[in-house]
């Protein structure tokens, strides 16, 4: 009896306690005031409940005799109080149940995990009051098949329907926030894939308007074999795990990828990525398959911009350098590499970071551009790792490809260049300091940003000195030849032309002594700089015929050489009552005087025929 009157006592205490609460309640906001559970003691429920408000209750579980019903059927009201919602997890794992009927109640909300692992489930008829449905509401509901959006509802959670394979959904039109077509879940305007419903669909054309693809969306469609992404920018987590898909078209809008996306397909297990084992879609890394456990920014491929969710998670590498093309460094991209000790990033401004990028990895450095690495360690994406954002420096080794050495030297990552020499060379013009015996890229020079993020050797590229060639022709006709040349020019100079002449050879110098110049190689190391070079001709000697024009005439010679451009004298002929006035061309051109002296230099380019010139004597008689 003792026993029993402690129970009533304590069934009294409660009771008043809930009747004191209640009447507390009444005088506060209902959106003020705390949950309290709500326990049918009396059994006249079959549900467990939960005061919202003075009038309102929701859900949080079933009696274990109404677990094995198969069919629930929510009611409008609960000793009195209106059923506005069922909180989380509140019929997890019944496996009776086979069909929820909201219908006739005021829901208002679904928790998450609400309906979770209830793989038995069939049909669920929403009410039409019902607002919000939570997290992974219908998580591992395997059999559920049909499910009508209503007209209110205007927030469903991610992954509300996560491994609801067999679903079909339908969304009143009248929803403004939520649409569907062929039982496929859309977010209203259709920019936003939500599920994926078809079991028996091959090949899927993502619609144009589609810019996201939600987490689990097409996960375990194993019929599924070609997607189409078109223009997706995002896709969740999961979204075609353990999917059938071979071949992926489009894409190359993507900038977004969650963990796990791809993981399971077989266009994952077969994709060995490029070169460097990184397997990229679009403009994100989706996976690294390397085997090098130091990655070199080089490695990433050009256009890349984003290192997805779990991109290198549990991988053993020690090293990486990020590329300064990554803007995003998404969610756990790092997770668990326990063996990374150094990430230099090289972003000159910090990317964007999602949540636990380095989980794992905190007793390392990260190394950022020096010229910004308080904007780094004040950034809210990098805030996780202030304390071990450094900058680091790096030694750079020269050669100096035959120029005077140059002493090894350090400068630190994206700062300023500093400390970098010049070399010095006979004869050659020192150009610039590369990364490569090529010589291609960039030359590093100071009061540039030094971008390396490793030990490097330089090497000195040479251009040799121009030296400026010109000519003096003297009289001779110009000819195309070298304006330049320098101590690796191999250039011939060719010959010029004079009337009258023979083109002897190009010298040095005007007195034409030293060696004739045929070809730039022939000047030497001792002597470069600019040059002019002078041309020698020597004269054409040409024969000339003398005619005495007159049978009588006596003439010593009657042919002569002469050399072009020289003054000449020709032999004298004597005519009995004549006088000898000089030697002419047929065309009456006197070329000597009447003592045979030339009247001006040979220029005459060719043998020639002289004629005596005479006058009749004139004599006085007395």
């Amino acid at each position: 009896m003792k026993k029993i009157g402690f129970i009533t006592i304590l069934i009294s205490m409660l009771v008043f306690v809930f009747i004191l609460t209640g009447c507390l309640e009444k005088t506060k906001n209902p959106e003020e005031t705390e949950t309290k559970e709500y326990v049918d003691l009396e059994n006249t429920s079959f549900f467990v409940t939960r005061n919202i408000s003075y009038e309102e209750v929701e859900i949080i579980g079933i009696k274990l005799d109404v677990a094995l019903e198969s069919t629930i059927n929510i009611p409008s009201t609960i000793e009195g109080k209106t059923v506005v919602g069922i909180a989380d997890n509140a019929f997890e794992n019944c496996l009776s149940i086979t069909t929820i009927n909201l219908n006739d109640a005021a829901i208002e909300t679904i928790g998450d995990y609400a309906f979770l692992d209830c793989v038995n489930l069939v049909n669920v008829i929403l009410s039409e009051s019902l607002l919000d449905l939570g997290e992974c509401a219908f998580k591992n509901c395997s059999s559920l098949k049909n499910i009508s959006i209503p007209t209110n509802l205007r927030n469903i959670e991610e992954n509300a329907f996560v491994n609801c394979d067999n679903i079909f959904i339908q969304v009143s039109s009248e929803n403004s926030c939520y649409s569907s077509n062929k039982g496929i879940l859309f977010n209203k305007d259709k920019t936003k894939l939500i599920k994926f419903s078809g079991n028996s669909i091959t090949e899927y054309n993502v619609p144009i308007m589609v810019e996201e693809i939600s987490n689990f969306a097409f996960a375990n469609k194993s019929n599924l074999i070609t997607i189409n992404l078109n223009n997706v920018g995002t896709i969740g987590q999961g979204a075609f795990y353990n999917s059938g898909i071979t071949t992926i078209l489009g894409g190359d809008s993507l900038n977004r990828a969650g963990i796990l996306a791809f993981d399971g397909t077989t266009w994952m297990n077969n994709n060995s990525g490029d070169n460097n084992g990184m397997v990229t879609l679009g403009k994100v890394l989706i996976k690294y398959k390397g085997i090098s456990n130091n990655i070199a920014s080089t490695m990433f491929p050009l256009g890349i911009t984003t290192i997805g969710e779990g991109a290198f998670i549990n991988t053993d590498i020690i090293e990486i350098s990020i590329s300064e093309n990554i803007d995003c460094i998404q969610s756990s991209a790092f997770y668990a590499c326990n063996n990374l000790q150094s990430v230099t990033i090289r972003r000159l401004y910090p990317p964007v970071l999602g949540e636990n990028v380095f989980q794992g990895y905190l007793n390392g450095k990260i190394y950022v551009p020096a010229t910004n690495i308080e904007f780094y360690q004040n950034s809210i994406f990098m805030s996780e790792y202030k304390n071990i954002i450094s900058t680091k420096q790096f030694n750079i080794n020269f050669q100096s490809n035959g120029g005077t050495a140059i002493e090894e030297c350090a400068e630190t990552f994206y700062s300023n260049i500093e400390n970098i020499q010049e070399s010095s060379k006979p004869y050659y013009d020192f150009e610039g300091w590369y990364d490569n015996t090529e010589f291609t890229g960039t030359k590093l020079q100071n009061g540039e940003f030094w971008h390396y993020d490793s030990n490097i050797t330089l090497y000195a590229n040479w251009i040799p000195t121009k030296y400026v060639l010109s000519y003096i022709y003297n009289d001779g006709i110009k000819v195309s030849n070298p304006i330049d040349f320098n101590c690796e020019s191999n250039l011939a100079i060719n010959e010029s032309n004079k009337i009258g002449y023979n083109f002897d050879a190009w010298y040095e110098n005007s007195d034409f002594t030293g060696n004739a110049i045929t070809n730039t190689s022939q000047f030497v190391d001792t002597n470069y700089g600019h040059k002019t070079l002078y041309a020698k001709f020597n004269p054409i000697t040409y024969k000339v015929n003398l005619d005495k024009n007159a049978d009588n005439a006596i003439l010593s010679l009657d042919m002569v050489e002469v050399d072009f451009g020289t003054s000449f004298t020709l032999p004298i002929p004597e005519r009995e009552g004549y006088n000898f006035e000089g030697w002419q061309t047929s065309e009456e051109f006197r070329f000597t005087t009447e003592k045979g002296e030339s009247v001006k230099n040979w220029d005459v380019a060719e043998d020639t025929t002289l004629f005596a010139r005479w006058r009749v004597k004139s004599y006085i008689i007395t």
